[in-house]
């Protein structure tokens, strides 16, 4: 997602490679998500913010920082690892509004709430001081949604949509927690609750 940190362990020669270049070159390089079956047609561009190690065997770990999304319009398998022609695209509404930070806070606060309910420790503070924007993208990163949710909010061009989408996924996430922690109270916390 774009704004969202993502750090990448590169262990393949391949890969390694690409980073290297995009290292030298100072570039950007993309990232799509492949659900087993097919690569998807929309991805992020990614950018190298920090080399976190190295290993004598060609293992690497990166930061990396998401950029702008793209659509790929060809596949070009000219290198060991794939390039593509893209199209960038960006949101097509701007985040203005008492509806728009309303439903902005409205995320915010669910969040929050799932933090708390499955005891995480992370200061979701800085939430708060966000724009709209970038807020946006980083609720739709959150860990509880799934790959094909989180391919879904890439894909929108409405930041009103990827708020609304949010929220309603928030939502239900909210309630899986609350079942869960009101199972593991009945339970009596005896070790089954994960394998809800």
């Amino acid at each position: 997602m774009p704004g969202v940190p993502l750090p990448l362990h590169i262990f393949e020669k391949r890969y390694f490679d690409l980073i290297t270049e995009c290292l030298h070159s100072e570039t950007e390089f993309g990232v799509v998500y492949y659900d087993g079956r097919e690569i998807q047609r929309v991805g992020c561009t990614a950018r190298i913010t920090q080399v976190l190690g190295s290993t004598e065997d060609g293992k690497l770990d990166v930061m990396t920082a998401g950029m702008r999304r793209f659509a790929v319009r060809e596949i070009i398998e000219e290198k060991a690892y794939l390039e593509a022609e893209v199209d960038f695209f960006d949101d097509e509404d701007t985040a203005t509004g008492e509806e728009m930070h309303a439903l902005a806070r409205k995320c915010v606060a669910r969040l929050k709430r799932l933090a708390a309910y499955v005891d995480s420790k992370q200061v979701l503070d800085f939430l708060d001081r966000l724009e709209i924007k970038p807020l946006s993208f980083i609720l739709a990163s959150s860990s509880g949604f799934t790959m094909t949710e989180r391919q879904s909010f890439l894909e929108m061009t409405s930041i009103r949509e990827r708020l609304l989408a949010s929220t309603r996924s928030l939502k239900q996430l909210l309630s899986r927690a609350q079942t869960a922690k009101a199972v593991a109270r009945i339970i009596g916390g005896n070790g089954h609750l994960k394998a809800l």
